[in-house]
């Protein structure tokens, strides 16, 4: 399962993870694995079940922690999700993946300027990876700073062509920048090129 998974073959490891339930319910690995994999294919109920799994035999675990948080988020239930990261940071402030997991609850809160203020403090204490790079630009468009979104977009999609979320976010960057540009239609032109290739690179 965790191979598929770092492969992004989220259907294949969901079936591994099963399998690997059945034959061992209390395996921490694979209750975090099966929740990881099926909030990749869209299924937040199996995930939120998986996450809270997991808790159950490792109530400290970060991943687990940062999942069901970002999972009650989409559900609308900010402030458990706040406080459930909160708590867990007090217990160690400078987890990347927690850090992450809070500016992108906020984020969906719609709390854009304080989600900023967090990522730049974070810049100092976590690895800027792909994924820390991605909020970024999501949080620099939600705050309208376009110019500074588009640089990061445009550096992500240099370096990871592959990536089909590098895409999206450049689409979504060109729908807000609609609003205010000169030139809609070259804008709209470019961003269906841009879709097509998410959609191309995604394979599903």
């Amino acid at each position: 399962g965790d191979k598929f998974l770092k492969d992004k073959n989220y259907r294949e490891a969901l079936v591994n993870y099963k399998s690997a339930l059945i034959k061992n319910s209390g395996s921490i690995k694979a209750n975090l694995g099966f929740a990881k994999s099926s909030l990749s294919l869209g299924s937040r109920l199996d995930a939120e079940i998986g996450f809270k799994r997991t808790l159950e035999l490792d109530s400290k675990n970060k991943e687990a922690i940062a999942g069901l948080a970002e999972i009650q988020a989409d559900l609308g239930k900010f402030k458990e999700a706040e406080e459930l990261l909160e708590s867990s940071l007090k217990e160690e402030p400078y987890n990347p993946e927690l850090l992450l997991a809070r500016a992108s609850v906020l984020l969906k809160a719609g709390k854009n300027k304080l989600a900023l203020i967090k990522l730049e403090e974070a810049k100092k204490r976590v690895v800027q990876n792909y994924e820390f790079k991605l909020l970024m630009a999501r949080a620099y468009i939600a705050n309208q700073n376009f110019k500074k979104a588009n640089h990061i977009v445009d550096e992500l999609i240099s370096k990871h062509p592959e990536n089909p979320n590098s895409f999206n976010q450049k689409a979504i960057l060109n729908f807000e920048m609609l609003k205010e540009s000169t030139d809609a239609h070259r804008l709209m032109k470019e961003t269906y090129t841009i879709l097509h290739t998410a959609l191309a690179l995604d394979g599903d």
